[in-house]
């Protein structure tokens, strides 16, 4: 008995290439689009939690974030380094500052803290 083996024939590269092409939404005009994770990194001090602060606030209002347009969504966060009472503060006077109310928690902004 031959076994004869069938040979499937080759993908087209220009069909692997032409499909699948929409994008998802962007979340972060420029930067970042739906379903992405975002990791700010840097040394101590230089401000990554007060600008991942802000562009929460941004993004549950859906207002510009350093000149970049932001989708409105809910948010979640996790931060394991700040104190809850000064992460509390930081959220309420951002969202003064820009003019906007306060996000709900957890119907707009869900926190995943180390320190409650």
């Amino acid at each position: 008995m031959t076994l004869r083996l069938k040979r499937r024939a080759a993908p087209q590269a220009a069909g692997f290439f032409e499909r699948d092409l929409e994008l998802p939404p962007e979340a972060l005009e420029g930067i970042a689009r739906e379903k992405q994770i975002i990791a700010f990194a840097g040394y101590f001090g230089m401000g990554k939690s007060p600008a991942l602060e802000n562009l929460t606030v941004c993004a549950v209002r859906g207002i510009p974030w350093c000149g970049r347009a932001v989708a409105q969504r809910p948010v979640i966060t996790f931060d394991f380094e700040s104190a809850s009472a000064r992460y509390r503060l930081d959220i309420k006077n951002i969202a003064e500052r820009c003019g906007v109310k306060t996000p709900v928690v957890p119907d707009e902004l869900e926190i995943g803290r180390a320190h409650v």
